[in-house]
């Protein structure tokens, strides 16, 4: 699956040192400890995949789902009024778009919404003029979480109806995957790759009138919002696994592992 990082070579030379007798060389266990890591990867292989990305709110920490299966059923609110923007704080990631897209909705008569901005501020300056541009917004209207733990990740989401995101670039929308996983459907910039990762919702481009139409349909519209909600709870058991991605690099690894073994055996036994 994850908006992103460098690759890295997994194959790492280190210097042979001599062996001690009776002494198990380090990094090697033994058959009850190999057994042991054996039941350890399959429960983890089975756990549904549910991620968030390093430019997200835990960044650098990606994980199998734990918590969020109990933690969504029968939460967020009936008017679906709690939305959620989870990402760190900068130009990228839009948050000032989204605020104006607030303080255009709020200009409209809809009322009674609630947003929270969650993740670390990389970008002060940013952060400051996103600060500024809340304050215009109702007293109540907008919380800025900043950076949060796992756990009150879990919490964020388990009370959150609909993720917003428009970021104006996005490799994967991890975060929209982790929304996902708890059944919240999302709306999230067209053209960028959080439209690819998403489950339930609208892909919308970067024009404010058309964000503030959507927020407000899925305000008044209960028969919408419901359909939306929906979709995310149908779609969210057919999330793929840690396995099945594990499965997946390997089968790709292997791929482009046998034909360079076989030229190295030619190479070796020339006809």
């Amino acid at each position: 699956m994850q908006s992103e990082g460098t690759t890295r070579s997994c194959s790492t030379a280190h210097p042979t040192r001599p062996r001690s007798p009776g002494r198990r060389q380090p990094g090697r266990a033994g058959p009850r400890a190999r057994e042991s890591d054996g039941r350890e990867r399959r429960r983890h292989d089975q756990q549904p995949c549910d991620r968030s990305s390093a430019q997200s709110v835990r960044r650098g920490r990606h994980r199998g789902r734990t918590r969020r299966d109990e933690a969504r059923t029968g939460r967020g609110t009936e008017t679906g009024s709690r939305l959620v923007c989870i990402g760190a704080v900068e130009e990228n990631k839009n948050q000032l778009f989204l605020a104006r897209v607030l303080v255009a909705l709020a200009e409209t008569g809809v009322d009674g919404c609630h947003c929270t901005f969650a993740g670390p501020p990389t970008d002060p300056e940013y952060a400051e003029h996103l600060r500024r541009a809340c304050a215009e917004l109702p007293s109540g209207t907008v919380t800025m979480a900043g950076e949060l733990d796992s756990q009150a990740v879990d919490a964020l989401l388990a009370a959150s109806d609909l993720l917003l995101l428009p970021s104006h670039r996005e490799t994967y929308g991890m975060v929209v995957t982790e929304a996902a996983s708890a059944a919240i459907p999302a709306l999230v910039s067209a053209g960028t790759g959080a439209e690819e990762a998403l489950a339930a919702g609208l892909a919308l481009p970067l024009v404010e009138e058309q964000w503030v139409a959507a927020l407000t349909q899925w305000l008044k519209d209960a028969e919408h919002r419901g359909s939306l909600r929906d979709e995310a709870a149908r779609l969210r058991p057919g999330l793929r696994t840690w396995g099945d991605t594990a499965r997946t690099v390997l089968a790709a690894v292997a791929s482009c592992e046998a034909p360079a073994a076989a030229d190295l055996a030619t190479e070796r036994n020339p006809t």
